[in-house]
């Protein structure tokens, strides 16, 4: 069933980068996002843009990922936004983030939390540590508290079926500060 107000979703380039054509022995995380991007596609979901996004899917996307791009694109289901310096969560997090380290790690994807933010909330990669990180400061930055954060390619959050189901915010998909005590699991290291 297709919902009747389809959600709009920033998808990072992780997942783009992830998505290749479909063969009959791919892998798992291929495979799922693959199943992601087309099912967001067939459900009629909107792709949330901004301008490093752009570059980031430019950058890293796949011959499927492009091809599915340019479909949505075709289907007006791209939806660009700007997010102004003032409305931006990098000053909170320049301000509260005391590791160099982790603070780099978070501004690195703070455009994802923004374009969310400006949009329906919801934002899918499958960037674990950022995750992880965002949670840990979720309690003194809450606007994190409001983003849906999933990752695609971890068959134990579905993706797919609750992007079938409506994409429904529920607070087991929220990053909140409970969720800072799993450690992010480390994905190998790929050649870009």
């Amino acid at each position: 069933m297709i919902p009747k107000n389809p959600k709009r979703i920033v998808i990072d380039a992780s997942v783009s980068y992830s998505a290749s054509d479909l063969k009959p022995d791919a892998d798992l995380v291929v495979r799922l996002c693959c199943e992601t991007l087309e099912t967001i596609q067939k459900y009629n979901y909107q792709l949330v843009f901004t301008e490093e996004i752009i570059y980031e899917w430019n950058k890293h996307s796949t011959k499927f990922s492009r091809r599915w791009l340019r479909n949505m694109l075709e289907r007006k289901r791209v939806v660009k936004i700007s997010i102004s310096e003032d409305k931006s969560i990098s000053q909170k997090v320049n301000l509260v983030v005391t590791d160099i380290g982790v603070r780099k790690l978070i501004l690195k994807d703070c455009h994802l939390v923004d374009a969310a933010l400006a949009a329906d909330r919801i934002v899918l990669s499958r960037d674990e540590q950022v995750k992880y990180h965002l949670c840990r400061y979720a309690e003194v930055i809450l606007e994190i508290q409001q983003i849906c954060w999933m990752n695609p390619a971890d068959p134990d959050e579905k993706v797919v079926a609750w992007i079938k189901s409506g994409a429904k915010h529920s607070d087991c998909r929220k990053l909140v500060p409970h969720d800072a005590g799993r450690k992010p699991r480390r994905r190998k290291p790929k050649d870009r």
